[in-house]
């Protein structure tokens, strides 16, 4: 039997759904259903690439967030959605060198940035990129 349920997941003021089977859910100590929220983050926002302390993910199904083709980065505390096209800050923020470091990879690799979008806002999880 294929069981499924919709979940919400909470992510920078927007909720993200999706589909989780119930082979997804791991029993707590207390022996009721739970979402392993690890491997739920894995699914949903896949790490293309990390390099100097910066990660870098792709959501799926993001087409809508910004309407702009774009990447999350994340250093430290800092957690910013920046343009494949341009480079530039859709919203959030990073330390400038942190940012420099990422525009310049985006530079080197725009296409397969382009390539992983197409995949991710098909519900397709995106393929890993050579770090800087």
């Amino acid at each position: 039997m294929n069981l499924r349920t919709i979940i919400g997941i909470k992510s920078s003021g927007n909720v993200l759904f999706t589909e989780v089977r119930l082979n997804q859910l791991r029993r707590d100590r207390w022996g009721s259903d739970s979402i392993d929220f690890n491997k739920m983050e894995t699914l949903i926002m896949p790490v293309i690439s990390m390099f100097y302390g910066i990660i870098i993910r792709m959501y799926l199904l993001d087409n809508k967030h910004h309407n702009l083709p774009h990447i999350h980065a994340k250093y430290a505390e800092f957690e910013a959605s920046i343009c494949i096209e341009d480079g530039e800050i859709l919203a959030g923020q990073l330390p400038r060198k942190q940012l420099r470091l990422v525009q310049a990879w985006i530079e080197l690799h725009r296409d397969e940035l382009m390539a992983d979008w197409e995949l991710a806002i098909s519900n397709e999880s995106p393929y890993k990129i050579a770090p800087l």
